[in-house]
Order: C-alpha cells, then structure tokens, then sequence
C-alpha cells in the first residue's frame, strides 16, 4: 500500500502525530473493509438485546363488598348529584331563553338596514310587519330604483 502525506508534521507538536496516526488508522480499517469485508472495531456495538420475561396478571387489590349500609349512603348520593344536576340543567335551559325572547324583543326595536333604535314615531311598518326607521325607507327607495319596493327583511312588495 502506498500513503501519501500531504501535511507537513511537526516532530515538537504531539497533536499533529496524534492526528497522523488516526488517519493512519482509518485509512488502515477502510482497506480492511474493502479488501477482506472486516467491519472496524471501534465502529462495532455492544448491544446486546435482551427480552423481558413474559409478565403474568395478577390482582393488585382485591375489591371489598360494601356492606349495605354503605351501599346505600352511595346509592343516595348520586340520586342526589342527579337531581341537582337536573335541577341545574332546567335553571340554565330557561335563562337561556329568557335572553333569547329579550334579544329578539331588542331587535324588534331596532332597524334592520342602519341598526338604531326605532323611537315611537320614526318608523315605517309595511304590510309584511317588519319595521324601519323613516329615513332608511326614504333612502332604500331613492338610492335602490330596482328593490328599493321591496322590504329589507324579507323581499315582499312594500308599496
């Protein structure tokens, strides 16, 4: 084998040698790998797999019958979480509604093109019954040639 040695190594300098032969030693174990397939040592592994043996089920506890006077204190208290829980369930059902009829009682109130409030006298109620405020029924029809007819809710014919 011919190696050729394109550094210049200094003889004081011992990091310089200590590289060379590592080089050395590489360019040596790759040969051995090309030539005769030996794989190099200091790239080999030591692990080893190993298997754990099979676990076997076994019962951690063993569970204890409650006597029935427990049984009944338990029995008790979730007949009693359930009717609060109901209880509760029927509370929120009807704020819910309470604030969905008092939502729909302000949009009554309130025009649907410029979304003020519609005061006692300043507003337009066609043959459909949806309201809006004067001025917004003005401009519809002035600005609007083509549905400016028609109501702003629900399209029916207004004059």
């Amino acid at each position: 084998m011919n190696y050729k040695t394109t550094s210049i190594i200094d003889p004081v300098d011992d990091n310089g040698i200590d590289i060379f032969f590592q080089k050395m030693k590489e360019t040596l174990e790759m040969d051995d790998y090309i030539t005769i397939g030996k794989y190099p040592d200091r790239l080999k592994t030591t692990f080893v797999k190993k298997q754990f043996p099979k676990m076997e089920e076994k019962n951690i506890y063993e569970p204890t019958r409650l006597h029935n006077d427990e049984n009944d204190t338990l029995n008790n208290n979730i007949s009693n979480i359930r009717q609060s829980l109901n209880i509760l369930e029927q509370k929120l059902k009807t704020e819910i509604q309470r604030e969905n009829t008092q939502s729909n009682n302000n949009k009554q109130n309130e025009c649907p093109i410029c979304m003020e409030e519609i005061k006692e006298r300043n507003y337009v109620m066609p043959k459909c019954g949806h309201r809006m405020c004067v001025n917004c029924f003005v401009k519809n029809m002035n600005i609007n040639k083509n549905t400016g007819h028609l109501c702003s809710q629900c399209r029916q014919v207004v004059i």
